[in-house]
């Protein structure tokens, strides 16, 4: 079993809020949240987490992964040290890391496709050969796609589309 409410409530006993969101990987703010979510709250008096909700015993077992966090959203309008406060008191450094190392990903993955389209641009797309214009509808869903595809590989849409024909009469060898 994963960590649970108790062993959180456990080590607040003996350590600061700051040194358990250190040890267990788990924003100071996150912990505060889902403490109070749970029905505990912070006795100035006494110095500690009191309980005030009902059925201690099981509240104490929950496992932290099935809990909820739920915080107010970062408003769009902060300055940059109250959203840098947000992230120190919202996302741990493991959860950072987390996500860099997936945008990370993404971004290498969306430049590797970008390089390539743009390679195939300027090496199967003759730009002196004379054009035509023809007009042929297509599906919505579709038309939405080619925009979003041009729009995020910065790739014009009609050399994007005569690519895409050119893969597909070379697929059914039509041309070769």
């Amino acid at each position: 079993m994963g960590l649970t409410l108790g062993k959180i409530v456990e080590m607040l006993d003996s350590k600061t809020i700051k040194d358990v969101s250190k040890e267990i990987g788990i924003a100071e703010k996150k912990i505060r949240t889902l403490l109070k979510n749970q029905g505990f709250y912070w006795d100035n008096s006494q110095k500690s987490w009191e309980f005030k909700g009902d059925n201690l015993e099981e509240t104490l077992m929950l496992p932290i992964s099935d809990m909820k966090i739920t915080n107010k959203p970062l408003a769009s309008n902060k300055n940059d040290d109250d959203v840098l406060q947000y992230i120190q008191d919202n996302i741990s450094i493991d959860d950072l890391k987390r996500f860099f190392e997936l945008i990370g990903k993404t971004l290498e993955s969306d430049i590797d496709v970008s390089y390539e389209l743009f390679k195939r641009v300027n090496t199967e797309i003759d730009k002196k050969v004379e054009r035509t214009r023809k007009a042929y509808p297509i599906s919505e869903e579709l038309q939405n796609k080619i925009d979003y595809f041009s729009d995020k590989h910065r790739i014009d849409k009609q050399e994007l589309i005569e690519l895409a024909l050119k893969d597909f009469f070379k697929k059914y060898d039509i041309i070769k």
